[in-house]
């Protein structure tokens, strides 16, 4: 269950960057450089070394389940680069899942007016 101990956070974080698959010269290798990866997500866990936070969670509602979680991902601390509280709001994602079905309607309206009279909406 997601509540006021399980923080919604975008996290940027360096990840290693492989530019070779074959052998090669050593001195034409290119420079050293990181990679800035950025996750959000909700923080499930938390150690002094590592965070554990997950992007897709369901059952976030229901007080007698720990709901479930997909694409779980361990973020050593020492591999962060910045972190950002963001905020949740429950009725703001209802008033966006509304706006969302209201606009596939629309658009499959204009599918369905367009296959049926086997013409462009809008000319």
């Amino acid at each position: 269950m997601i509540d006021e101990n399980n923080k919604l956070c975008l996290i940027e974080w360096m990840d290693p960057y492989t530019f070779s698959d074959k052998w090669e010269s050593i001195s034409e290798m290119p420079n050293l450089k990181n990679t800035i990866c950025v996750s959000v997500g909700w923080i499930m866990k938390e150690t002094k070394d590592n965070i554990l936070i997950i992007p897709h969670i369901s059952d976030i509602g229901n007080k007698n389940s720990l709901g479930t979680g997909c694409g779980a991902m361990v973020i050593p601390k020492l591999s962060i680069v910045k972190r950002k509280k963001l905020k949740y709001n429950e009725d703001m994602i209802i008033k966006l899942v509304i706006k969302l079905a209201e606009m596939l309607t629309f658009f499959y309206f204009i599918l369905y007016y367009t296959k049926i009279l086997n013409k462009p909406l809008f000319s």
